[in-house]
């Protein structure tokens, strides 16, 4: 089996994984934006991944009162520190 094929291999098993978990799991890039998510979250977030792919994830979904906290879990800084 070629290096490429077992890539691809890999690639689909983590896709089932993702999508088979009982438990929430979001993929986001560096800037926070939604790459990925699964049927749980979809399901806990009446969110479609087609509605959200793309946006960030602190600023665009988590609500307003909770964004800090969310922040400082995920160590991003506020816009308001970014500033300063």
């Amino acid at each position: 089996m070629s290096e490429v094929a077992r890539l691809n291999q890999k690639k689909i098993i983590f896709k089932q994984l993702l999508q088979e978990a009982n438990a929430p799991i979001i993929c986001v890039d560096a800037a926070l934006r939604i790459i990925s998510w699964n049927r749980i979250t979809e399901t806990i977030t009446n969110f479609s991944l087609s509605e959200v792919s793309g946006k960030n994830l602190v600023e665009e979904i988590i609500d307003l009162g909770s964004q800090d906290s969310v922040r400082k879990i995920l160590r991003v800084p506020s816009r308001e520190i970014e500033k300063s």
